[in-house]
């Protein structure tokens, strides 16, 4: 098995033999009695090279790190919470003044040591926390005018994806630059996971408004029970293809994070509402039995916003509306940020109290336990609970859920069965 590094190193080579159509032999030849490329070549054809998620994860921190950074503080200033200019530091203040940060742009420059420093890697995770920082403070002030809980605004997600993405770009830039610098600086640690399964009458409440609101209630209920059924994330749905179900088998390989396939035992029922929804909507390409078919063919399909009637592949943003209907009609699915991940997180919590660890890892597709373990940790909720039992207080995570259960249950019909 190759290293990161060597695979890397091919896909550059790749890269440039499709560039001047050079055989891979050529390629190796000409990278190796070539001088190095410019950073803003080396990073174009880098960015060229990512799959569609990598390349929307670490674009904006790499085009900084090309193009350059104008000074940005640290300061909560208006003048420097300005969205149309990036948040860049517009205040003649001391406190500005003392914590103003810059990068001059890199892209003209030949890739070496000198480019690709430890500072100018310090500079960028900086901005990058800076930005998202005043970013968050902006959008919480616009969710507080439409009556919305406010979101976490720490900045540190920015800052680590900064970092991640030069030392993956830098990886594959080692044939000029043998350092890695950005290896030397740290991540900052991460915050605390604090997503949890949803209760039971919580679930109820989740599949009333999707079966009952929005524009298109056949697809997103089909999209909730096929998240249920398989633990996909939001990749692993629009992304499938008909290929990709095998009816017999009564298996989906299911393919998301890291491309790696895993099947994923499922009901004869979703498979055929699976196939009957892609047919309806995808047309002879998606049946089987159609000399036009293509295994390649989309699953999911979502109405085209301009054109009733017509169809068009689902993409990564309807799962950002779904979760904001959920979010708009469910206050405390709006208070914890609830959308499609919490599905994953509630089937696995279930699975793993049923039928152990091993059944709840398999149905994440995790490759190592601890990340399933992560899945498993001491909630808010938990912590209520013990302290409002060990110190004596009531609290509405612990006593007010009761009420809440029932309230939901005899709402929507279903009872307490244990009434």
């Amino acid at each position: 098995m190759s290293t990161p590094e060597e695979s890397a190193e091919a896909d550059m080579l790749a890269a440039l033999a499709a560039r001047f159509g050079l055989t891979p032999e050529q390629a190796l030849a000409t990278l190796k009695s070539s001088s190095a490329p410019t950073v803003a070549e080396f990073t174009d054809d880098f960015l060229k090279l990512q799959t569609v998620n990598t390349r929307r994860s670490y674009s904006t921190h790499l085009l900084w790190f090309r193009d350059g950074i104008e000074p940005t503080c640290d300061q909560l200033c208006e003048p420097c919470m300005d969205v149309k200019v990036r948040f860049a530091c517009r205040c003649d203040c001391s406190k500005c003044d003392r914590s103003r940060i810059s990068l001059e742009a890199q892209g003209p420059k030949p890739l070496s040591e000198d480019s690709c420093s430890k500072e100018h890697v310090a500079i960028v995770a900086g901005a990058a926390h800076r930005v998202a920082r005043k970013r968050g403070i902006v959008e919480n002030r616009r969710r507080a005018k439409q009556g919305k809980p406010t979101k976490e605004a720490s900045g540190f997600g920015a800052q680590e994806t900064a970092i991640a993405g030069l030392r993956y770009m830098f990886t594959a830039a080692k044939r000029w630059v043998p350092t890695n610098h950005a290896q030397l600086v740290k991540k900052p640690h991460r915050v605390g996971r604090e997503r949890r399964a949803l209760r039971d009458f919580e679930f109820i409440e989740l599949c009333h408004v999707t079966e009952t609101g929005g524009s298109d209630p056949d697809l997103d209920s089909l999209i909730v029970e096929y998240g249920i059924a398989t633990g996909a994330r939001r990749l692993g749905v629009y992304s499938l293809t008909g290929g990709q179900i095998h009816q017999t088998r009564q298996m989906i390989s299911l393919v998301d994070k890291f491309q790696r396939p895993k099947d994923a035992p499922v009901s004869a029922a979703l498979i055929d509402r699976l196939l009957a929804h892609a047919l309806e909507r995808g047309g002879p390409v998606c049946d089987p039995n159609s000399p036009t078919y293509r295994p390649d063919s989309p699953v999911f399909y979502a109405a085209k916003r301009r054109a009733p009637g017509e169809w068009t592949p689902l993409t990564a943003r309807y799962f950002d509306k779904l979760h904001e209907r959920w979010q708009r009609e469910l206050l405390w699915a709006s208070e914890e940020q609830v959308g499609f991940h919490h599905l994953r997180h509630t089937m696995s919590e279930r699975l793993k109290g049923a039928y152990g660890q091993h059944v709840a890892q398999r149905y994440l597709r995790h490759a190592n336990a601890d990340v399933t373990d992560g899945y498993g940790r001491c909630t808010t909720e938990d912590l209520a609970r013990a302290l409002s039992e060990y110190l004596g207080f009531e609290h509405p995570l612990v006593h007010g859920i009761d009420k809440r259960r029932r309230d939901s249950l005899d709402r929507y019909g279903y009872g307490d069965p244990t009434d």
